[in-house]
């Protein structure tokens, strides 16, 4: 199973999304009733919404990611809170 937090998972769900945008296009195609395919459609314009936004937020983190090194914390900062000496008043 793929994480989905990495980016094979979430250019996997983009790419879902685009694949149930497609479903939905086609049953709406295929369907006599009007209000049914409304539905459809509506159905179909939200996946590629989804879609859309998804790869917004790739593209963004892509460009994070060139523009802003990561910042190197050193390891006795970040449990500066673990390692400090709490005194206590009813000893």
């Amino acid at each position: 199973m793929m994480q989905a937090n990495t980016p094979a998972g979430r250019a996997a769900t983009v790419a879902g999304y685009d694949e149930l945008a497609i479903l939905s296009r086609s049953a709406a195609a295929a369907e006599p009733l009007e209000n049914v395919r409304l539905k459809h459609m509506t159905s179909a314009a939200s996946w590629d919404h989804l879609a859309t936004v998804g790869r917004r937020i790739e593209e963004l983190r892509r460009r994070q990611m060139i523009e802003k090194p990561t910042k190197a914390v050193p390891l006795h900062d970040t449990h500066a809170c673990l390692t400090t000496a709490v005194e206590v008043p009813w000893t």
